[in-house]
């Protein structure tokens, strides 16, 4: 595959099953992480190559606040957004030494039709609550985002 200039590059992907952990299966937890972590890694395996070529760029990776503050719910979706945090981290280590920069985003709720899409149904009642209490315990507590990270990116 030839590549023009590579400048910037944004990762986006989510899928989300809500439920408890033992009526999550195991090929629900695999789709999510297929999808939300190895979707990332698939791409950077693809795009990576040219902007060590080119010695710049920069990679935004998109995660979520459930990667930094941690939730009960959606589980695996928690879990998979923790991991893109974390590969952001290593890649900004691994990473400056080409001239590559490396950013997560990390919004806080936003009202999409992610839940909608869930194979583990949950009423439209609950769905509008968990925005609401998400980020009234996340403007309760304070938190500390880990230093390396130079250009995480709050919403």
């Amino acid at each position: 595959m030839k590549l023009g200039n590579l400048d910037l590059f944004l990762n986006n992907a989510g899928i989300a099953i809500i439920g408890n952990i033992l009526d999550i299966s195991l090929e629900d937890w695999k789709d999510i992480l297929d999808v939300n972590l190895m979707g990332i890694v698939h791409s950077l395996k693809v795009f990576l190559p040219k902007m060590i070529e080119q010695r710049h760029g920069h990679i935004v990776n998109m995660a979520s606040g459930a990667g930094i503050f941690g939730s009960t719910e959606p589980l695996p979706y928690v879990a998979s957004k923790f991991a893109v945090v974390g590969i952001s981290e290593a890649l900004f280590g691994q990473l400056h030494q080409y001239g590559i920069k490396v950013s997560v985003i990390v919004p806080s709720y936003i009202r999409t039709n992610i839940f909608h899409r869930s194979r583990i149904r949950c009423p439209q009642a609950v769905l509008d609550d968990i925005g609401e209490v998400k980020l009234k315990a996340i403007y309760k507590k304070l938190f500390i985002i880990n230093p390396i990270i130079k250009s995480i990116i709050l919403f």
